[in-house]
C-alpha cells in the first residue's frame, strides 16, 4: 500500500536550554523554518498539548501517578503536582510526542518498545531504567544532546 508524507519534525536536547523542536529534518533545515523552544498550551480538560508554539513553558498539571511524566521530560516542564483524577494528561503534536518517548531510551531499544508502547489504544510506559536520565545526564559544560528526526508517513 502507499504512502504519502505526513509530518517530519526534530527535537533537539540541549542542557540549560531543554528542547528544542523544528517542523521539518533537523540535519538540513527547510528554508524558512527555525528551532522553537518546547512548549505547551493548556486545553479546558486540564491537559497539555506540547507543541512548539505554545503559550506556557510547562505542562498545566501532573498528578503524582503519572510516571510518564519522568519517563519523557525534565522536571523543569513538570506541572503543578496535584492529585485530582480529572486533571493532568498530556496530548500534542504526534511527532513531537513520539520523537520524546524515542529519547527517553537508548536508540538500541527503539524497534523493541516503541510499538509495545501502544497497545489496547492505550499509550504505556516502558519499564527501562534510564528514562529520560538518557538525555538529561549531561554535565553542563556538555550542552550538545541528541536529535531525534521522526517523518511519518499515511495511507493514501
Amino acid at each position: 500500500m502507499p504512502y504519502t508524507h505526513f509530518k517530519t519534525f526534530s527535537l533537539f536536547y540541549t542542557h540549560g536550554f531543554g528542547f528544542w523542536a523544528l517542523n521539518g529534518d533537523g540535519t538540513n533545515p527547510p528554508q524558512g523554518e527555525s528551532w522553537h523552544a518546547l512548549r505547551f498550551d493548556h486545553d479546558k480538560h486540564n491537559r497539555s498539548y506540547v507543541t512548539m508554539a505554545g503559550q506556557h513553558a510547562a505542562m498545566q498539571w501532573q498528578r503524582l501517578d503519572q510516571a510518564w511524566a519522568h519517563m519523557l521530560l525534565p522536571t523543569t516542564y513538570h506541572g503543578v503536582q496535584t492529585q485530582n483524577p480529572d486533571h493532568g494528561g498530556l496530548i500534542g503534536e504526534l511527532p513531537i510526542l513520539l520523537a520524546l518517548v524515542a529519547m527517553s531510551m537508548e536508540p538500541a531499544n527503539l524497534m523493541q518498545w516503541i510499538p509495545w508502547m501502544f497497545h489496547d489504544s492505550a499509550w504505556q510506559t516502558h519499564s527501562l531504567k534510564k528514562g529520560c536520565r538518557f538525555v538529561f545526564s549531561g554535565n553542563a559544560s556538555d550542552s550538545k544532546g541528541p536529535m531525534s528526526n521522526l517523518t511519518m508517513y499515511r495511507d493514501r
